[in-house]
């Protein structure tokens, strides 16, 4: 039985932080082994979490809840523990822009205005390095380590690798090549692995990759048998197999044998995959394909924030039926648009006055 995340996380709340969240946990005074390794995350996480803003009845317009506000504008003696709530014209359900004006500089009324709220929700934490604001160990890596940039001169193409229409076992024994991880002689030196750094499969130099798969008189020995680009997949496989079997198994394959078994295999995976089976053809037509359908865009201007959007719906036969368009609310980011326009197409606001025309 597999216990869900969501409860795990439940039972740790409720040992170690019950009245606080994890961001204001504490390490307290005698840790468990546990909690003290949970704990060592604890800066990155908080590091990259952020609220969102619901109602504003759980968020200080300024306090320690927000690691990296946005406002520049300093504290109002007078407004010290202020709820962002505060802020927030109840009627209308939107920003007060007269409270706005009267606060902050410009610049923090502009960057306030932009953001989204929602009084029917609660206030929430989110992690903003992920599009679903989840947090995972994947995306806390990537956080720490930056984005990654292939070095100058590096191997650029990556997509096109990963498309190629062969086992998934060859692109990833190409990748591995590639970054210098296979198993070499000098490899595993480097890893303080005792090893004879001679090549097994000639004995004439020490094994490297390009030694390993070229430059080896065994592996020139194969390229002369099959006559084909050393950038082969199914012959560079076989090589790399050929070297782990003379370790291993102490025997090598003559290199017309290793020539015929790469294409061999190479030919029966292309005629298992090339042709897949034709799904018989049925009368019934779908639902779906007598709906109409609905296309949607956002505009956004990056600089200023403003956003807009169109929209067409168009018969199942592709048929013009209405279209719309209009201004909407500013925001930050091309996602934030996007998911608004969405909204306001299926949900017209009677604010902005949208009509199909």
């Amino acid at each position: 039985m597999t216990v869900p995340d969501s409860l795990v996380a439940r039972v740790y709340k409720a040992r170690y932080f019950p009245k606080t969240s994890f961001y204001e946990a504490t390490l307290g005074n005698c840790p468990s082994y546990c909690w003290l390794s949970i704990m060592e995350a604890h800066g990155l996480v908080c590091g990259g979490v952020r609220k969102r803003i619901g109602n504003g009845k759980t968020t200080l317009i300024w306090g320690s809840d927000e690691p990296s506000p946005l406002i520049q504008t300093a504290m109002v003696n007078e407004l010290n523990g202020s709820l962002v709530s505060g802020l927030i014209d109840q009627e209308t359900n939107t920003w007060d822009p007269h409270i706005l004006s009267d606060i902050f500089y410009s610049q923090d009324v502009t960057r306030i205005s932009r953001i989204s709220i929602n009084p029917d929700y609660d206030d929430s934490w989110f992690w903003y390095k992920d599009t679903r604001g989840c947090y995972s160990v994947k995306s806390g890596y990537m956080h720490i380590i930056g984005n990654y940039e292939d070095a100058p001169g590096g191997f650029g193409r990556w997509i096109s690798v990963w498309e190629l229409h062969v086992p998934p076992k060859w692109k990833t024994f190409f990748w591995r090549a590639l970054n210098d991880i296979l198993h070499t002689t000098i490899n595993l030196i480097i890893k303080r692995v005792e090893v004879d750094p001679a090549c097994p499969k000639c004995g004439l130099a020490n094994e490297n990759v390009m030694h390993a798969l070229v430059l080896c008189e065994y592996s020139k020995h194969v390229w002369h048998e099959s006559s084909i680009s050393i950038t082969n997949y199914a012959f560079l496989y076989q090589i790399w197999r050929t070297k782990n079997q003379s370790v291993w198994e102490l025997s090598m394959p003559s290199p017309s044998a290793v020539s015929r078994r790469a294409s061999t295999s190479l030919l029966s995976w292309r005629q298992v995959h090339s042709h897949p089976q034709q799904m018989p053809q049925t009368t019934v037509t779908p639902a779906s394909s007598t709906r109409p359908k609905c296309f949607i865009d956002a505009g956004f201007k990056p600089a200023t924030g403003k956003t807009s959007f169109s929209a067409v719906l168009l018969s199942h036969d592709g048929a013009f039926l209405a279209a719309c368009n209009g201004l909407l609310a500013d925001c930050f980011l091309p996602l934030m648009a996007e998911s608004l326009a969405c909204k306001e197409v299926l949900y017209p606001s009677s604010r902005i006055g949208v009509c199909w025309l």
